[in-house]
């Protein structure tokens, strides 16, 4: 039996033309463990994906999109039920019109009734279905069943070689409606991302666009928040210049008026020092004249007593005592002064009280 591509690629029996899911990922049909069919369909993809032949480079691509597909539908209970009804009524089609092309004069021999019924395994049909299938399409032609001749050796071959041709034909059609649909599939599912990608496109052109106008307007209101603060900045610095050429006036008039007081006061301060020194000369006149008068009307009592005075404190302590003691306090009253004034200036008197001081020490 000669190979098939899917014997080639995916290892399956060479009788097997048109695998159906189950037999994709030789998987039993009582099997309906999700892991096991998983399993299974690791081991066809490993398989494909080692395969660099360039020559079944677009075959690989829709068995690798059937694989995909075979096993969504397994592992999914209900997805499954349907695809097992599909199958059986597209593979039961496909076998009606390989029976009609065997019934010839409305008669099926057996050797075209043997070779129908290798066709149905090959497409995975129960056998007693398709003896099912057999039985009502004999029917509804109206034929009836022929047994061989004997003398015809070439019966059975010419029957398997028709059957064969016509399943090939059939077959061969199916599959490349297959792969159109996959690729229509393929091509939806690209025109689908072109479509979101279109779409996700003009999304952001449209956020673009709303960015570019939030911009010019932020822009905008900055240009004009930066307008309003210069213009509001150059009229504060112009009220500051105001200000400040009001202050310097008035510190120039505060300081021609300090000037100005300045000059009174020491004017002021002239007149009083000349009329304290003409008071201060005219109370000494005062003091010289009343002195003066005064001395001239007490002096002669007040000497009389100081004489009487010093010449009994005299006759008391002696002459030379007397002197002493007056120099003493006279020295301590010029001490005194000093030490009131703390000057440098009483450092004359000062040495005077000193000296006055040893010379009443000598006198004593």
């Amino acid at each position: 039996m000669p190979e098939t591509r899917y014997h080639e690629l995916l290892g399956l029996p060479p009788e097997i033309e048109d695998p159906d899911y189950y037999q994709l990922l030789v998987v039993e049909r009582s099997v309906t463990d999700a892991p096991a069919i998983e399993a299974r369909f690791k081991e066809q993809m490993t398989r494909l994906q080692k395969i660099e032949n360039p020559r079944h480079k677009e075959f690989i691509e829709f068995l690798k999109g059937e694989l995909k597909r075979a096993r969504g539908v397994l592992t999914d209970p209900s997805r499954r039920a349907e695809y097992d009804q599909q199958v059986l009524l597209e593979r039961g089609e496909e076998l009606r019109k390989i029976l009609s092309h065997m019934l010839v004069d409305k008669q099926l021999s057996a050797s075209a009734e043997t070779s129908v019924q290798a066709e149905g395994r090959k497409l995975g049909i129960d056998p007693w279905a398709a003896k099912k299938i057999i039985e009502e399409e004999i029917q509804k032609a109206g034929a009836k069943r022929v047994a061989n001749k004997s003398s015809d050796k070439g019966t059975q071959i010419m029957s398997d070689r028709r059957a064969q041709e016509v399943a090939r034909e059939m077959q061969e059609a199916r599959i490349q409606a297959r792969i159109a649909q996959s690729r229509a599939m393929a091509a939806e599912v690209r025109q689908g991302r072109a479509e979101d990608e279109s779409r996700a496109a003009v999304e952001k052109a449209r956020q673009a666009q709303v960015l570019a106008r939030r911009a010019i307007t932020a822009e905008q209101v900055a240009t004009a928040q930066a307008t309003q603060e210069a213009a509001n900045f150059e009229e504060k610095a112009h009220k500051l210049a105001d200000v400040s050429l009001r202050v310097a006036s008035q510190l120039e008039e505060t300081k021609r008026r300090i000037e100005e007081a300045d000059a009174v006061v020491k004017g002021a301060r002239a007149k009083i020092s000349g009329a304290q020194r003409i008071a201060i000369a005219h109370a000494l006149v005062a003091v010289l004249f009343i002195g003066i008068q005064a001395a001239k009307f007490f002096a002669p009592a007040a000497l009389d007593g100081a004489s009487k005075a010093l010449a009994g404190v005299t006759e008391k302590v002696g002459a030379q005592a007397a002197v002493g003691m007056g120099l003493g306090a006279i020295a301590a009253m010029l001490l005194l002064t000093c030490l009131l004034a703390r000057k440098a200036a009483a450092f004359v008197p000062m040495v005077i009280a000193a000296v006055m001081a040893g010379a009443v020490s000598l006198l004593l």
